[in-house]
């Protein structure tokens, strides 16, 4: 059992609570009590004075895909933005394992920041596996983040996913990009 002691909370119920110097009592991973003295006997204690506890956050909308491109792709047009961050003829496949790696690189970084749920709509270049999403699978559940994932398994080719792409991309690429074979599923 885990013992917070003296924190504040912002309760986020229907009445918006600010609970001032609470203990918060958790068992089996779950709040078992909160109350302003609850005895320290046989508990792991934490001093929390001066913290505040909030309920744990969500991340509605994310791509696990790109955890690796932070920083790389800042204020590009969405078309253009999205043939560097899923180059459809030099973009994977990627292992398991670093499937793995780099969704638990994102959990880790969500957890850091208060995240404990997040939606994750990920791809996986140039086509999905059941291999992949295991990995993505996995690494939620061994971070112990709640996860809901989408599984981006199209079966168009890239090419037909961006407007005007026909219109502005060189004639090259787009015969390279008219050739790359889909499965469908």
């Amino acid at each position: 059992m885990l013992l917070l002691k003296n924190a504040d909370i912002l309760t986020m119920c229907r009445k918006d609570e600010y609970l001032k110097g609470q203990d918060v009592l958790i068992k089996e991973g779950k709040i078992a009590a909160i109350a302003k003295e609850i005895p320290k006997e046989g508990k792991e204690v934490m001093d929390c004075s001066g913290k505040l506890l909030i309920p744990g956050m969500i991340n509605a909308h994310l791509h696990s895909d790109e955890n690796f491109f932070k920083g790389m792709f800042d204020n590009m047009p969405l078309e253009i933005w999205m043939l560097y961050s899923c180059p459809p003829l030099a973009y994977g496949p990627f292992s398991s394992e670093m499937i793995y790696l780099r969704t638990m690189l994102g959990a880790l970084e969500m957890v850091k920041h208060g995240v404990t749920c997040v939606q994750d709509d990920v791809s996986e270049c140039p086509q999905g596996t059941v291999e992949g999403y295991s990995a993505v699978f996995q690494a939620y559940t061994d971070m112990g983040i709640k996860a809901n994932v989408g599984l981006n398994m199209g079966n168009r080719k890239y090419i037909d996913k961006i407007p005007f792409i026909k219109e502005v991309f060189p004639e090259e690429f787009i015969q390279k990009l008219n050739s790359a074979s889909v499965k469908n599923y």
